[in-house]
This record gives structure tokens, C-alpha cells and sequence, in this order.
């Protein structure tokens, strides 16, 4: 966890991952099983809980919470899981918990899912058939 104090007095957390850290860069770190692994899938599929509530008890803020377990849905789904699960677990879990963040649960839904995008966007999985468009004014053009 990095602890941030921001300029108004407040003291925010946002979590500090290893992994995404250049001193660590060479070391190969796996975080959850595979999905052929001889565990059940309920206990491979609570890998999504486990890091739910994980995020939700040491992270403050709602924006770095989407970011971080959007993260986890992509690194789940590149070691085999299942998109359509991983959803549906989710939005099970984000409405057991209406109250999170004072958001409402479509609300985190929604910006989990725009970090997902930008997850893939960014090429760390290979992007479904449907792509996202790129708007004229986010192109920038090849220096020639």
C-alpha cells in the first residue's frame, strides 16, 4: 500500500504492486493458478473475491479500486478464466456491497469496465473481434 497525502490535509491509499515496479522487472511472479491447475473452480474462481475484498478494505479510493481489479480481470482471463464469469462474479459482488465508496454498483461496473477496456487497449490481452474507435482527435500522426 503507498500512502499519499494530498495538499487539502488528506491522507489517501493507493495499493503498490511489485510486479508493475523496473527493480522487480526480471523477476517472474505468478499470482494466481492457471485455469487447468488441479484446484476446483470455485477455489479458483475466489481468486476474484479473495482480491475483491482485498482492494476494497486497504484501497480509499474508488478510482484506483476499479483500476487495480479491472487489472485482476485481465490477468485472470490470460491464465484461462472466463470473461463471461468473471463478469457476472463482479456484479455479484458489487451489489452485496451497494454502499462501496458511496458509488452505486453500476456505477463501479461501469468504470471497472472502462479500465478493462484500457487494459486491453494497452495491449496486456489480446482484444476481443469488437474493438474500441478511436476518435479523429486522438490520433496523433506518425512522425515520418
Amino acid at each position: 500500500m503507498r500512502l499519499i497525502f494530498l495538499p487539502d490535509g488528506v491522507v489517501t491509499t493507493h495499493l503498490y504492486d511489485k510486479r508493475r515496479d523496473p527493480k522487480f522487472a526480471d523477476i517472474e511472479m505468478v499470482r494466481f493458478p492457471h485455469i487447468s491447475s488441479n484446484l476446483s473452480a470455485r477455489c479458483k474462481y475466489n481468486c476474484l473475491t479473495g482480491e475483491f475484498h482485498r482492494l476494497r478494505r486497504i484501497v480509499l479510493q474508488h478510482d484506483n479500486f476499479c483500476m487495480e481489479l479491472a487489472s485482476v480481470q485481465v490477468e485472470l482471463e490470460l491464465r484461462g478464466y472466463s470473461p463471461r464469469r468473471l463478469r457476472k462474479q463482479l456484479q455479484k459482488l458489487c451489489f452485496t456491497h451497494p454502499d462501496l465508496y458511496n458509488r452505486s454498483p453500476n456505477f463501479l461496473l461501469a468504470q471497472i469496465d472502462i479500465y478493462y477496456r484500457i487494459h486491453h487497449r494497452l495491449g496486456l490481452h489480446p482484444y476481443p473481434l469488437l474493438q474500441l474507435p478511436l476518435l479523429e482527435e486522438h490520433i496523433v500522426p506518425a512522425a515520418n
